[in-house]
């Protein structure tokens, strides 16, 4: 019987907590990109991505035990240093479980020249709805997301290279 009203108590604490938190949006193509905080791993501070208004972001999700993410990696490189001096950025979003251990190692590995970041609390993976890896997102200028792509792609094929430059020559 106690065990029974423990269940039921436990039940009541979770449902209440659940009812007070703001149910997340899924954000999906035609949407804003929301203001949301990640830790750049390598300067070690938090950064808004309203703060890359006016550029086109590829944010890529990724992890280092990932085989597909490290297949397309050098793809999304070669992509960022064609397209950086245009106004093109690239947001490469580790979900390892120690980001800080592994990302130097593949920092070097890849010679990752864009910003690379955690997503601590997963705040940003719960609103894009990241449920497999890799998993890309392209914005434009005014932070509209474009389209999404879940899984491995070659980010520097000509067809996407047209794309991301068309969205480059829209005004900000």
């Amino acid at each position: 019987m106690v065990s029974l009203i423990a269940v039921v108590f436990g039940g009541l604490f979770i449902l209440e907590r659940y009812l007070k938190t703001k149910p997340i949006e899924i954000v999906q193509t035609g949407k804003v990109l929301p203001d949301i905080s990640v830790l750049n791993l390598k300067t070690d501070k938090a950064e808004s991505l309203t703060s890359f208004k006016g550029k086109v972001l590829l944010i890529n999700f990724w992890a280092s035990w990932c085989e597909a993410c490290m297949e397309e990696m050098p793809s999304i490189v070669e992509l960022h240093n064609k397209l950086a001096p245009e106004g093109f950025e690239v947001l490469a979003i580790n979900v390892d479980d120690d980001p800080k251990k592994v990302v130097p190692k593949m920092i070097e590995k890849f010679k990752m020249p864009f910003g690379v970041y955690a997503d601590n609390e997963e705040k940003l993976a719960g609103v894009f709805n990241v449920v497999a890896i890799p998993y890309t997102i392209i914005v434009d200028k005014q932070l509209n997301v474009v389209w999404t792509e879940s899984g491995e792609r070659n980010w520097a094929s000509k067809e996407i290279i047209e794309k991301i430059q068309s969205l480059l020559k829209q005004s900000s």
